[in-house]
């Protein structure tokens, strides 16, 4: 009896480390995924703001830095302006009181 109860413990330890494991794997596994989503967004939009300023050309299938660019600063890239009045207003957003809030959504359904 002792020795069917140890082996029930051990069995119910080593489930409970396997399960442990798993789940940390597909913790670490989903914040890499997140890393990459998140890093890879940020390299296509540098990537779109420097094509739109011509600070780099994609030829024969390659993306070539242009060797004398034109100095421009980043906001001269309309892209650049867009994603920069989007993060702005939703941040506004954010910090908006929610009275405030209703008011303004209330005005455009009007």
């Amino acid at each position: 009896l002792v020795d069917f109860l140890m082996t029930k413990y051990i069995l119910t330890f080593l489930f409970v480390v396997v399960v442990f494991c798993f789940l940390f794997c597909l913790f670490l596994f989903f914040k890499l995924l997140l890393f990459y989503l998140l890093f890879s967004q940020a390299v296509l939009f540098i990537l779109r703001v420097f094509f739109e300023l011509n600070f780099v050309s994609f030829t024969d299938g390659k993306i070539i830095g242009n060797k004398n660019p034109e100095s421009k600063k980043l906001t001269a890239s309309k892209y650049f302006n867009s994603i920069s009045s989007q993060i702005k207003f939703t941040n506004q957003l954010r910090m908006m009181p929610s009275n405030q809030l209703i008011n303004y959504v209330k005005q455009y359904l009007k």
